[in-house]
């Protein structure tokens, strides 16, 4: 397989997996957004070099708050999620400060949306966070 061809399929994959969070979700079964994480991590770890990437919720305590990945070493947060309002991510953001979280990667937290649908942040509301 040549290098076109693997990245035709890897985004066949995501655009699969990511059908099938929405259509999870929307019969109110999440199990899906659990082992996404989990993918998510992996994918990360090798796309981006976070070498110590971790799943907080598998590692650390169930739910933990604000973020579902971290790199403590890379100053990393990377919350998995797959519900694309500014609500959620506000919410997200104010539980990572809430929980002095931003003090341990810098303020580095990235909000990762595995669902499809277009995605349009209010700007207003990320330049008015301060970590």
């Amino acid at each position: 397989m040549n290098h076109q061809q693997l990245l035709t399929q890897f985004r066949e994959e995501l655009a699969k997996l990511s059908l099938e969070v929405e259509l999870s979700g929307a019969m109110s079964q999440h199990d899906i957004n659990n082992i996404c994480e989990n993918v998510f991590c992996g994918i990360f770890k090798e796309l981006y070099g976070f070498k110590n990437l971790r799943n907080l919720n598998a590692e650390e305590r169930k739910n933990f708050p604000g973020i579902d990945l971290a790199d403590v070493e890379a100053k990393v947060a990377i919350q998995v999620t797959s519900e694309k309002t500014i609500d959620k991510i506000k919410a997200s953001l104010e539980t990572f400060i809430e929980h002095n979280l931003h003090k341990e990667t810098s303020g580095n937290s990235q909000p990762s949306v595995i669902t499809t649908g277009s995605h349009s942040f209010e700007n207003s509301y990320s330049q008015n966070i301060r970590m």
